[in-house]
Order: structure tokens, then C-alpha cells, then sequence
């Protein structure tokens, strides 16, 4: 896949998720980031604002008739040394019981975060209709085992 069909692609979701009164920020590599980003906005229950963030994956040209696309979002609490156990025990439970994606920690064990692959065919239009189900579902697993892992973490 080359450069400019990643960045088609993430526009594409991007008028998606606009479409849906989803607030959108496209992180570009031009302009420093690691990789083109889509960041797709939401104010949780609590009215605080986070992210799934998008990125196209590989980032080579290896693959002729897919595409994947990471769905990925941190929760902006710290695990403690003491919460550390307790969350490597629970994380295979809670995943298990997803409809899709997982929970996993940092490689410095220091942040916790979703994560959710989604395969589309190459030539895939998304509609707003398929974001929307992709984002209620990444939004209930996100939100519905937020304050379990924030009281394990802390």
C-alpha cells in the first residue's frame, strides 16, 4: 500500500467519522508524527474527551488486497506497581468476554490500552453506518471496564 493510499484510506474514515458528528484530528507524518494518524474524538460519560486513534497497517506495500486498520486508544491513568498483579490476572478474563479487540499493557508495564484490528478489503468504502457500529462497540469495551481497571491500577 503506497503512502497515498494510507492517507486515502484514514480520509475516507475520517468523512465517516464526520458524518457521524465525530470531532476528527488527522496526525501527519509530514508534520512530525510517528505515523499518519486519524484520531477520531469522543466525551465519555464523565465528559472527559477521549481518542481511538486510526493508523493503516502495514506500512509497506506487501499486502495486494487488504488493509489493515489499527484501532487504538490508552486510558490516561497510570498502573501502580501494586495494580500490576491484579490487572495481568484480569486482563485474559476481560478479554475473553469482548465481542471484538483486547486490553494489553505497556511494555514498560506503565499504561494500559485497547487495541483493535480491523481487516477491509482493499477497494472498501467505509460507510458511515459500518464506523459507527465499529466505534459503538470499540466505545462499550473502552468505557464499560474503565472503572474496574482504573481501581486495580491505582
Amino acid at each position: 500500500m503506497s503512502s497515498n493510499d494510507e492517507i486515502g484510506k484514514l480520509l475516507d474514515l475520517q468523512v465517516a467519522a464526520e458524518a457521524l458528528d465525530y470531532e476528527t484530528r488527522f496526525l501527519s507524518k509530514s508534520e512530525g508524527f510517528v505515523y499518519n494518524t486519524l484520531s477520531v474524538l469522543w466525551d465519555d460519560e464523565n465528559g472527559e474527551e477521549n481518542s481511538f486513534d486510526f493508523t493503516v497497517y502495514p506500512l509497506s506495500e506487501d499486502l495486494e488486497g487488504s488493509v489493515f486498520v489499527q484501532v487504538y486508544a490508552e486510558y490516561d491513568f497510570k498502573i501502580s506497581d501494586e495494580g500490576l498483579p491484579g490487572l495481568v490476572n484480569s486482563l485474559p478474563r476481560v478479554n475473553n468476554k469482548l465481542p471484538m479487540g483486547h486490553f494489553d499493557i505497556s511494555e514498560d508495564k506503565k499504561i494500559l490500552y485497547f487495541k483493535y484490528m480491523l481487516v477491509l478489503p482493499l477497494d472498501y468504502e467505509v460507510s458511515s453506518g459500518f464506523l459507527s457500529d465499529v466505534l459503538d462497540m470499540c466505545i462499550y469495551a473502552y468505557e464499560g471496564f474503565m472503572e474496574g481497571f482504573r481501581s486495580l491500577c491505582l
